[in-house]
């Protein structure tokens, strides 16, 4: 298998979790384990998709998640819209926090069962997109959500890389074995550095690090980053690198 099929693998894995695309099922139970349910299918989105929720012929909203991070609603819920409405949500803002939930209560009223359908979505990686993690919200609303293992720390850069795009000129991931992809030139560079644990490129004894090294704005840049055992390297256009530590920041608040 090829490593370029290794990191499509990966990626595909991270687009089965939750709803499939295309696919809807009923999200049932009082108001609070409907909204414990909604939380989940967020924190199971890792690749861009949207969410459609349909509580009744008039109540429905659709859900805009990336990276298990809720990005935009959009519908119709009354008066509990509170300027979310296809606002770019705010990650350090507390007042959203608060808003959504009064937001999807209104949604699901008293509805017994809400309508759930996962599609597709179709966006440009940002900087920006910074959104509101399920798991922040999770707390912040008092919602027991199951412990996550995050075991497949590869698949977690799978979606860096993923995210990144044609950003990403080429990649070297190292866990139980090595995958490489790109140019050949950057492939071979990138295997030249010493990674692993305790690779002295990163810094020591934190679970989550990163590095980002480029000589000027105008060169490409290298970016290093260790999740637990898990090490990757990537060869980034020259404009990349604030993005790509903008993703790794969202990965690391996971």
């Amino acid at each position: 298998m090829s490593d370029e099929t290794n990191l499509e693998r990966k990626l595909e894995r991270l687009a089965a979790s939750g709803l499939a695309t295309g696919e809807s099922r009923q999200l049932t139970g009082d108001r609070d384990a409907i909204l414990r349910q909604i939380l989940i299918e967020i924190d199971d989105t890792v690749l861009p998709r949207s969410l459609r929720l349909e509580a009744s012929a008039t109540r429905a909203v659709t859900v805009e998640i990336k990276g298990r991070r809720l990005l935009k609603v959009l519908g119709n819920v009354g008066a509990a819209t509170a300027g979310l409405e296809g606002r770019s949500l705010d990650a350090e803002g507390g007042e959203d926090v608060a808003a959504l939930k009064s937001y999807f209560e209104a949604l699901i009223g008293t509805a017994k069962t809400v309508r759930a359908t996962m599609q597709a979505l179709d966006i440009a990686p940002s900087a920006g997109d910074m959104g509101l993690s399920a798991r922040a919200l999770a707390e912040a609303w008092s919602v027991a959500l199951a412990p996550r293992a995050d075991a497949d720390r590869p698949g977690l850069v799978a979606g860096l890389i993923s995210d990144l795009g044609d950003a990403v000129l080429g990649w070297r991931v190292d866990s139980e074995q090595t995958d490489t992809g790109g140019a050949d030139a950057s492939v071979s560079d990138l295997m030249a550095l010493p990674l692993g644990a305790h690779s002295p490129l990163l810094p020591p004894d934190a679970r989550y690090a990163m590095t980002l090294v480029q000589r000027s704005s105008g060169e490409d840049a290298i970016f290093l980053a260790r999740i637990d055992a898990t090490t990757a390297a990537l060869h980034l256009t020259a404009d990349a690198g604030p993005r790509a530590i903008a993703v790794w920041r969202k990965i690391a608040a996971v």
